[in-house]
């Protein structure tokens, strides 16, 4: 059992979007409850979260952020803090009377030579080529620019010890630190660059036959992981920011692959890593780049209309003009590209930019 200052400093830490990561997410702060809807099947009304904790208001589960951290990534509370007082510096060793005591020799993560060293090791494999070109995506454009995938758990098994070599300690079970054990299944890996161009991260989306392992195991699966302290908070193709002229416009998608659609066609877009996530830090970073109208391009689904909303309102706020896309329904833009729908929607979209109107 790690000692009471390893839970006290892994609970200090710990956030409700830490916790909540990768659970289907509602309005108002609610989500679907991973004890009795782990394949989020319901409406996400009935799973609240807070600072002190959450309450699920259908089967009565109710714990901590550390409770529910440890759910979602399928441990135990104690194997979940254990694991993040390693990433946070501690060794946890036994001590005489069988106790355990904490040490700091731990070295820092590198999520930079970590996505560099997926980038080098791996390349875009067929099954992922053509599940690209299926969304009407081009492959050798997209693997130029850092996608990388793995097809299978076998291929992940040469992988074994980047995470171990980049600052990630090994799971309690031995199995190495990948997010949520994906490398029980083939996942696509998506880099993130910064301004500049360079790799600074990445992020994985998942396949389906680790999702259906997760959820055999009763366990929450997300579509979309990233490395345990990583940072996670850059906006997808920020190299694209800079070539943006003043006066100009600026286009935000939700997620990576409806950004990666829109500069199929042209458009300069970035994109956030999630549906309901806006940070202070893109608003103060598109504001600097002084654009005459920010158009927002989020699902017409319940988180498409949660994150859209945060990022009007943060725009709005800093004194944006924003534009918010909400007439494309429940389909995302890269569905409305393969039913050849979307040229004319970003015509519309100009059209309408150009002359002031609300979409």
């Amino acid at each position: 059992m790690p000692p009471p200052k390893s839970w006290e400093r892994v609970r200090n830490r710990l956030t409700i979007e830490r916790a909540t990561e990768g659970l289907k997410q509602g309005g108002r702060g609610r989500y679907a409850c991973p004890w009795h809807d782990p394949e989020a099947k319901g409406s996400c009304t009935s799973f609240s979260v807070g600072p002190r904790g959450f309450h699920c208001h259908v089967c009565g589960e109710r714990g901590s952020l550390i409770d529910l951290a440890a759910k979602v990534r399928g441990m135990s509370p104690a194997e979940y803090v254990r694991t993040e007082a390693a990433l946070l510096g501690e060794t946890l060793q036994a001590a005489p009377g069988g106790r355990t005591r904490a040490e700091k020799p731990a070295p820092e993560v590198d999520a930079v030579g970590l996505a560099r060293s997926l980038v080098a090791e791996l390349t875009l494999t067929r099954g992922a080529r053509r599940w690209l070109e299926l969304r009407g995506l081009d492959p050798d454009r997209l693997e130029k620019y850092g996608w990388r995938s793995v097809d299978s758990a076998d291929e992940w098994r040469p992988l074994a010890n980047l995470p171990e070599a980049h600052g990630w300690p090994r799971w309690p079970d031995g199995s190495p630190h990948w997010p949520l054990q994906c490398h029980r299944g083939a996942a696509l890996i998506v880099p993130y660059r910064d301004e500049t161009g360079s790799l600074v991260g990445v992020r994985f989306r998942t396949g389906r036959e680790w999702r259906a392992w997760r959820e055999a195991h009763g366990l929450n699966a997300p579509k979309y992981l990233s490395m345990p302290r990583d940072r996670g908070d850059r906006l997808y193709g920020a190299d694209s920011l800079s070539s943006f002229k003043p006066g100009g416009v600026v286009h935000v998608c939700e997620g990576e692959i409806d950004t990666e659609t829109l500069r199929e066609h042209g458009v300069l877009a970035t994109g956030t890593p999630g549906a309901t996530i806006w940070l202070k830090a893109w608003t103060r970073r598109l504001r600097a780049l002084r654009p005459r109208h920010v158009v927002l391009w989020f699902d017409g689904d319940e988180a498409g209309d949660l994150g859209g909303q945060r990022a009007r309102d943060g725009l709005a706020a800093a004194g944006l003009t924003v534009r918010r896309l909400v007439k494309h329904g429940p389909a995302d833009v890269n569905e409305l590209h393969v039913a050849g729908e979307l040229d004319e929607l970003i015509r519309r979209v100009d059209h309408d930019v150009d002359h002031q109107r609300r979409l």
